[in-house]
């Protein structure tokens, strides 16, 4: 199978993974992250939702909230790429050179699997509650 299109699948997020993700946090700025809780952004997304005629979910608000989480990433991107390389390879068990060969719409894929998963429901919320 070429390097290229070689397959992958991401696991849960354990307490391993928490490290890279902290790197990344830290480099980005816990502000921006923290800025994706706050009750305006929460707001924001519940008249999304609304003005979608989607249903309001746990599931469906912490999606919204894992796709600005994912565009804060993109933006910042090259100054948190080794870490998010580090973290994209521990949780794919791809290589970090197979992580930087991915194609862009895997990589892409890639991160909005990992921020729209079903642990994010639970990890973010509760990280965010230990910042107030």
């Amino acid at each position: 199978m070429d390097e290229m299109t070689k397959t992958y699948k991401l696991r849960t997020p354990t307490l391993d993974d928490l490290f890279p993700m902290v790197e990344i946090i830290k480099k980005i700025g816990f502000d921006e992250i923290e800025k994706c809780f706050s009750g305006e952004t929460k707001k924001m997304i519940v008249d999304d939702l609304t003005g979608e005629k989607k249903e309001i979910t746990v599931d469906t608000v912490g999606e919204k909230v894992g796709m600005k989480i994912f565009g804060i990433i993109v933006r910042n991107f090259s100054i948190c790429r080794d870490d998010l390389y580090v973290l994209l390879s521990q949780l794919s068990g791809l290589t970090k050179q197979e992580v930087g060969a991915l194609e862009l719409p895997t990589l892409f894929k890639m991160l909005k699997e990992l921020l729209t998963g079903d642990w994010i429901k639970d990890f973010f919320p509760a990280a965010a509650e230990l910042s107030k």
